[in-house]
């Protein structure tokens, strides 16, 4: 092994020491043990790269969102032109930083960019309109503060640079520069040059460029691959904007409509699993390449853990609970059977786009533990009839079955243990999902969980609490009650001692879900009365709050 000697680096020289001497040299200094061989490479380095800041608005909570909080037509996708951002309402897809995740993704990030930034520099004190002749041009991105291995992507057309994510250009190419941070050989000296949990565009500045002609070539290639399955990879997933249909139903034409969930599961378990092999396989060569390049072959291996390949593989249990998040997607019209991509989050409401599987008129669906009614106000009613258009008819029982297998909660039959994920489970998952910017609020009666009621915060409008009220509440309140006639007939009748507990605990149930409605009712009352707007363009959090005025209408965001 070549003698290590410790490397010292500042913004213009390369020195060679020993340990003992290395506090002398004052300034900005990298320090890490290396051998000749990359003393050699950081001498021959090549100039090119150039980084840049993010902006930094002052004021994230008014100026930045998650693209899927507000109205789809007021954020403005593909822009090119700063020119364009003149506009009143410009909200602009922005890097952001975020997990661990490589070539492609972590792209959820709006600001509001209105007026070409105007109304940032007209109300915040401490922003950074930063670099804007470097706004949407060609870049990569990271995750500027990571305790673990950095991580870097491509930057879209039309995205600009937010304070998490910070950019960085190559004159040679922004492919080579993504493929050598995400490389063994960039990270190897990224841990040198940047030793601490901050990962700035100044120390990607620093990372040692060596090209070579048909070396290039090779990279670009593998680089647009790999950044190619990263995107199909965070395109499967409804957090996305490019998100098109949920994976597992993607092939239920070529399948006639008359198949199992099951089966279509293991499709796609077997399509992620070849995604995730092909991109490890090519993201190994290309440290082979990387490695010959800078000539590291006694220091580096090519080998890559799995746990550092960031596209994800099947998860059954967060498959699922996906699916029935696309189900609930489909109810309120987000999404259509029949047009890929997402249909309806605010604006014209379009009937046109849903043939096979019709949106619910009211934009409520009831959580109930039980079948209180058999029409579209029912969770599992509709729950069934969308299996019955996807997958055909004689198929939805063994689809119930199986999801009930796989997510359901306490229950007897298939039916009652969804119903179970659905009033337990299914919100605080969403709000997981959707990182504490839920786009389905659940309005919440109480502990006794008399009403549990979904509503897609894009169709809200002032009317809306007053129509759960009426058309909802109320009508179930009645349903109650006839059960409750029901079963304490059934107490008075039965003489089996087991079977009898059964129906009384039903009894202290029911008439505690009752008394929780009609004290939930006077808050309905109250807020239907109130009328409350909201503007999409304030975000979750500040509508969440605004539409219950002070009262415990809605679950917490947590």
């Amino acid at each position: 092994r070549r003698q290590r000697q410790m490397c010292i680096r500042d913004s213009d020289y390369l020195y060679r020491t020993n340990q003992s001497n290395f506090e002398t040299f004052p300034g900005k200094i990298i320090a890490f043990w290396f051998n000749d061989q990359d003393i050699k490479i950081f001498e021959n380095s090549e100039d090119g790269t150039s980084g840049k800041k993010g902006i930094l608005t002052g004021k994230d909570a008014v100026f930045k969102r998650f693209w899927f909080e507000i109205k789809l037509q007021n954020i403005l996708f593909n822009v090119t032109d700063s020119k364009k951002l003149i506009v009143e309402k410009a909200w602009i897809p922005t890097t952001g930083g975020g997990k661990f995740r490589k070539w492609f993704g972590n792209l959820e990030d709006i600001i509001n960019m209105s007026r070409n930034g105007k109304l940032i520099s007209e109300t915040s004190k401490n922003y950074r309109l930063r670099d804007s002749e470097y706004y949407f041009k060609d870049a990569i991105t990271w995750t500027e503060v990571t305790s673990g291995k950095p991580s870097a992507r491509i930057v879209p057309k039309g995205v600009l640079f937010g304070n998490g994510g910070p950019i960085a250009f190559n004159k040679t190419s922004n492919l080579f520069l993504l493929g050598l941070v995400n490389s063994a050989v960039g990270q190897r000296y990224l841990s040198a040059i940047a030793p601490t949990l901050n990962l700035g565009p100044e120390q990607i500045e620093k990372l040692p460029i060596i090209t070579r002609e048909n070396d290039l070539k090779r990279i670009k290639k593998h680089v647009e691959l790999l950044i190619h399955l990263s995107k199909k990879d965070w395109n499967a997933f409804e957090t996305s904007w490019e998100f098109s249909i949920h994976p597992m139903l993607q092939n239920i034409d070529e399948h006639n409509r008359n198949w199992n969930l099951k089966e279509a599961f293991e499709v796609w378990k077997s399509e992620a699993q070849d995604r995730f092999d092909q991109l490890k396989d090519n993201e190994e060569e290309l440290n082979r390449i990387f490695i010959d390049l800078y000539g590291l072959q006694d220091e580096l291996t090519p080998d890559v853990a799995n746990k550092d390949v960031s596209v994800r593989l099947a998860d059954e249990v967060r498959d699922i609970k996906s699916f029935l998040s696309y189900f609930v997607g489909l109810v309120f019209g987000r999404y259509s059977l029949d047009v890929p991509g997402l249909i309806y989050a605010g604006g014209d409401w379009n009937s046109d786009q849903y043939k096979s599987f019709q949106p619910n008129k009211d934009n409520v669906l009831i959580l109930s533990d039980d079948a209180y009614f058999n029409d579209s106000r029912d969770i599992i009613n509709r729950l069934k009839e969308f299996l019955r258009v996807a997958f055909g008819n004689e198929n939805v029982q063994a689809n119930l079955e199986y999801i009930a297998q796989i997510v359901g909660k306490g229950g007897g039959t298939a039916e009652e243990k969804i119903r179970q994920y659905f009033i337990k489970d299914f919100y605080a998952d969403h709000v997981s999902v959707y990182s504490k910017r839920p786009i389905y609020w659940e309005y919440n009666s109480g502990k006794k969980e008399g009403l549990r009621a979904l509503m897609y915060v894009h169709r809200y409008d002032a009317d809306t609490t007053g129509m759960i009220r009426t058309d909802y509440l109320l009508p179930l309140q009645e349903a109650y009650e006839n059960a409750l006639a029901n079963f304490e007939s059934l107490v008075e009748s039965e003489t089996v001692a087991k079977i009898r507990k059964v129906y009384e605990k039903k009894v202290t149930r029911l008439t505690n879900q009752i008394d929780e409605m009609k004290m939930f009712d006077q808050v309905l009352q109250h807020l239907a009365t109130a009328r409350i707007e909201i503007d999409l363009d304030d975000g979750v959090v500040e509508n969440h709050v605004k539409i219950q005025d002070g009262q415990k209408l809605l679950t917490k965001i947590k």
